[in-house]
């Protein structure tokens, strides 16, 4: 049990501290000092008289020196190293209130903690937690333990020094963690012991030091258990929306190529019907109705044709578009998945995998229907100069050449 310290003795003990000068230590462990005036010499033996009873003091004053001895009393130390010597003091606050000397930090029971100070009560927290969880508590006073069985056993001994004080800033998180109403006391139990025994690995025995300056990495260990178990307890519930979204995106992606499947048809058909219609220039060069010297007839089917064509173009980039915001929608999901069930998400690899492929079909698909749709209108293009110009076999050479490096460039540059 914490002992009481009043916090009004404190402050006055923290007054000694600074109204002598030098204060140093003596041969055995306490303090000496020189009071700076008379005045001063006056105001340390008024507190040395206001408490000596209350708090047992045996100081010693010489009023010709101003020279004034005495050990430290209850709920001062000189520094963190001296608290801690003491087992008891490295597992429970020893006062309500107490003050450390050398880096002049003050404990009130009725204020936030900061500093070392803070530091120092984190690690009694943490000790609490540990001891909670513990299976055998061992209070032998020469070799306080706390002990943990799993597939093997760990005990922790409550050794730590000053140099051990460091900031756990993942403590709160994880006292939260296994305080809440979701898992059972003795489900928790069972998940802190594996984290932790498993951590420390084939180690029979550590120090809460050992703990302390690994906690944020145990801290990590514990919560991959806890992600493990909890992603179990609710596997059923994610196959279903997993299976649910494998579904609803296979449907989606196969919609992107049966939404254009009407419009395609039409491409033979125009091909067939352009090109069965499209006059010959040599017999119809006194004849024919001509714009821009291009036979009329041809030079209209040729502008439907390339009217056509931009439009059935457009409509394919659009649902290229549209596919690749399905992959960034599945990616996401996967990606939610891994965040939310780390544990387990590995399970549902093949579903995510068989998404990804019909992806890939539907992406090959679009590639193969817009290289269709170039060729059909690029024979169209080259039969336009065939029929509507002189030369016709140097035309249809050069513009199959022209056909062919387009559809080069395509196939390089398509996304």
């Amino acid at each position: 049990m914490t002992d009481q310290i009043d916090k009004s003795f404190l402050k006055e003990m923290i007054n000694v501290y600074d109204l002598l000068d030098p204060l140093t230590k003596d041969s055995v462990g306490g303090v000496e000092g020189c009071a700076k005036n008379k005045s001063d010499f006056d105001k340390i033996n008024e507190i040395y008289n206001k408490y000596k009873d209350d708090y047992e003091l045996d100081w010693s004053f010489n009023s010709t020196t101003l020279k004034i001895q005495f050990d430290h009393p209850s709920g001062t130390y000189s520094n963190f190293d001296k608290l801690l010597l003491n087992s008891s003091d490295r597992r429970i606050i020893p006062f309500s209130n107490f003050y450390i000397r050398d880096i002049k930090q003050i404990y009130l029971m009725d204020e936030e903690p900061s500093g070392k100070v803070g530091k120092y009560i984190k690690i009694i927290n943490l000790y609490n937690f540990l001891k909670s969880n513990a299976d055998h508590i061992n209070e032998n006073p020469i070799a306080y333990s706390l002990v943990f069985l799993d597939k093997k056993k760990l005990i922790i001994t409550d050794e730590y020094e000053a140099s051990d004080l460091v900031e756990l800033r993942n403590l709160d998180d994880i006292i939260s963690k296994f305080s809440d109403d979701v898992l059972n006391p003795k489900e928790k139990k069972h998940i802190f012991k594996k984290a932790l025994v498993g951590y420390f690995g084939g180690t029979s025995e550590i120090k809460l030091s050992d703990v302390i300056n690994q906690f944020d990495k145990i801290c990590d260990y514990i919560n991959d258990e806890l992600d493990l178990y909890m992603s179990n307890f609710s596997y059923e519930t994610v196959k279903k929306e997993v299976e649910k979204d494998k579904v609803d995106f296979t449907i989606r992606l196969n919609k992107v190529f049966s939404d254009i499947q009407s419009q395609l048809i039409g491409v033979p058909v125009s091909v067939i019907l352009a090109g069965a219609n499209l006059n010959l220039i040599k017999s119809n060069q006194n004849s024919s109705v001509l714009i821009f010297s291009v036979d009329a007839k041809n030079f209209i089917i040729f502008a439907g044709i390339l009217f056509y064509a931009f439009t059935l173009t457009i409509l394919i980039r659009n649902q290229h578009n549209t596919l690749a915001a399905l992959k960034d929608e599945i990616d996401s999901h996967k990606k939610l998945l891994e965040a939310k069930h780390k544990a387990i998400a590995d399970k549902f690899k093949g579903s995510f995998e068989q998404i990804n492929n019909r992806y890939e079909h539907q992406k090959k698909m679009l590639l193969w229907i817009d290289c269709a749709v170039a060729i059909a209108f690029g024979l169209i293009f080259i039969l336009f100069f065939y029929y509507s110009f002189e030369n016709s076999y140097f035309s249809f050479l050069i513009m199959s050449f022209v056909l062919m490096i387009g559809l080069f460039k395509f196939y390089n540059n398509y996304e």
